[in-house]
C-alpha cells in the first residue's frame, strides 16, 4: 500500500504512540525493521505533539511539518488502526480528522464504526489506495455538498465500506419527489434506490450493493446521488467485493 502511494506521488507521514519520554531511538530499537520508518516524510510521537488526538492541532502540526510546498490541507487523508487515533465517543465522529478538512480511514477487521469515514480490513489494503485516490486527487465527479440551506440532507453511509446492506438516511424539510440512486465515479447511473414522492423529515434506504441488472457492483468507490426539485446533494460509499 506505502509503495502504491509512494509511485502515486502522495507524500507520507506517520504519527504513532509511544510512552511520554520516547525518543526516535527508543522508536528504532523496538521496531524488527527500522528501515520502515524511513518510508515516511515526517515521524512524529504523540508524546511530542502540541495535543492529543483526535485534537485538530496534531494534525495541522504534522501537516505543518511536511517541506515546503504542501499540499493543501483539505486534500490530505488520515489513516490509523485505532478509533482513539480519529475520534471517540466524548467528540464528534473524526472530528479531529475532519476538523481539517480530513478524510478518516481505520485498519480493522471489525465491523465498521461510525466513528470512522471508511473501515479496512486487512486483506484489503489497496482501498486505501483507491479512497485516497477519490478523496485527495483529481475527480471525474464534482463533489457536491452534503447539507443544503433548504433542509435537503443526505447522511454519511454507514456500515461504509460494506460488502453487505448499506444504510442511507436522508431528510427533507418538505414534502415532495425524490429521487435516489447510485453513480459511479465518472458520474454514469449504475442504479435506482428510490423514486417517488415522500413527507417531510428523515427517512431511510438500504442498498444491498447490486446494480440495474440485479448484479452486485464491481468493489470500489460509488456515489449515493439524491436530487429534489433542483437541488442535488451526494456522499461517497465504498463497495468491498463479497
Amino acid at each position: 500500500m506505502i509503495a502504491d502511494l509512494q509511485a502515486r506521488g502522495v507524500r507520507l507521514g506517520i504519527i504513532t504512540n509511544v510512552p511520554a519520554g520516547w525518543d526516535l531511538d527508543d522508536l528504532r530499537a523496538l521496531l524488527a525493521e527500522p528501515e520502515f520508518l524511513d518510508e515516511f516524510e515526517v515521524v512524529i510521537l504523540s508524546s511530542q505533539a502540541p495535543a492529543p488526538k483526535p485534537n485538530p492541532l496534531i494534525y495541522t502540526f504534522a501537516h505543518g511539518s511536511l517541506a515546503a510546498p504542501r499540499p493543501p490541507i483539505t486534500s490530505t487523508a488520515f489513516v490509523g488502526e485505532t478509533l482513539s487515533e480519529i475520534g471517540n465517543h466524548a467528540t464528534t465522529p473524526t472530528q479531529g480528522a475532519r476538523a481539517v478538512g480530513m478524510v478518516g480511514i481505520h485498519l480493522s477487521d471489525l465491523p465498521p464504526s461510525p466513528l470512522t469515514d471508511y473501515t479496512i480490513p486487512s486483506d484489503s489494503l489497496h482501498f486505501v489506495t483507491q479512497i485516497v485516490d477519490d478523496s485527495c486527487g483529481p475527480s471525474d465527479v464534482q463533489e457536491l455538498p452534503t447539507v443544503i440551506d433548504s433542509g435537503l440532507r443526505l447522511y454519511a453511509p454507514y456500515p461504509n465500506p460494506s460488502s453487505g446492506d448499506t444504510r442511507l438516511r436522508f431528510a427533507v424539510a418538505s414534502a415532495g419527489r425524490v429521487e435516489l440512486a447510485i453513480v459511479d465515479v465518472t458520474g454514469r447511473h449504475v442504479a435506482s434506490l428510490f423514486d417517488g414522492v415522500v413527507p417531510a423529515g428523515a427517512h431511510e434506504v438500504i442498498w444491498n450493493g447490486d446494480g440495474a441488472n440485479g448484479e452486485p457492483l464491481p468493489s470500489g468507490i460509488y456515489y449515493a446521488r439524491m436530487q429534489a426539485g433542483d437541488q442535488t446533494v451526494q456522499v461517497k460509499v465504498s463497495r468491498v467485493a463479497r
